[in-house]
């Protein structure tokens, strides 16, 4: 069976999904953070965080002190 062919992509695209990729990756909706999530009440945090509910989310841990 011949492999799928991925879309072709202009480059305005292109930097259009990586720009969405990178800010999904900042939120923390993507990869470890993602998989990481422990409890329920985490994940509900983040889901209120991606839809804007400031009343339903924690307040965010301060970065690394590097």
């Amino acid at each position: 069976m011949p492999k799928p062919k991925a879309p072709v992509l202009t480059p305005d695209q292109k930097a259009r999904a990586i720009d969405q990729r990178n800010k999904e990756a900042r939120k923390g909706l993507r990869g470890v953070a993602r998989l990481n999530a422990k409890t329920v009440a985490d994940a509900e945090a983040r889901v209120a965080r991606h839809f804007g509910l400031a009343e339903l989310t924690p307040p965010k841990p301060k970065g690394g002190t590097r």
